[in-house]
């Protein structure tokens, strides 16, 4: 069964002679605009060693505590570098960006501090 159209706008493709193009088009660019600001969020920000903070002092009063943590080099001539970039490291997977570092070992080998997320 055929649907004409009795209006004098004419079909529109979709066999609804009352919708016009207009209103397609409409919404086929709303759909579009909905999908690109869907496509164009931005993931959430994944923090790397490079991006994390290291002070000997304590955190801003607005900073949030996420917890103790601590950095290792398991080399046998170990460097305080070494074991500062594992804690950075270990930092940043726990989604922090400032770490208060509290303790070295006295070879160097092993550093602990506390993990802080600071807006």
């Amino acid at each position: 069964m055929t649907q004409t159209c009795a209006t004098s706008n004419g079909c529109n493709g979709f066999n609804n002679p009352k919708k016009s193009w207009n209103s397609s088009i409409s919404g086929t660019m709303a759909l579009s605009l909905s999908f690109l600001f869907v496509a164009c969020s931005s993931p959430p920000v994944l923090m790397t060693a490079k991006d994390i903070t290291v002070e000997r002092k304590a955190a801003a009063e607005d900073c949030r505590e996420i917890g103790k943590i601590m950095g290792r080099s398991n080399s046998i001539k170990a460097t305080p570098e070494e074991a500062l970039e594992d804690m950075k490291k270990e930092a940043a997977q726990k989604g922090a960006n400032y770490v208060f570092m509290q303790e070295t070992s006295g070879l160097g080998g092993a550093v602990t501090g506390i993990a802080y997320f600071c807006p």
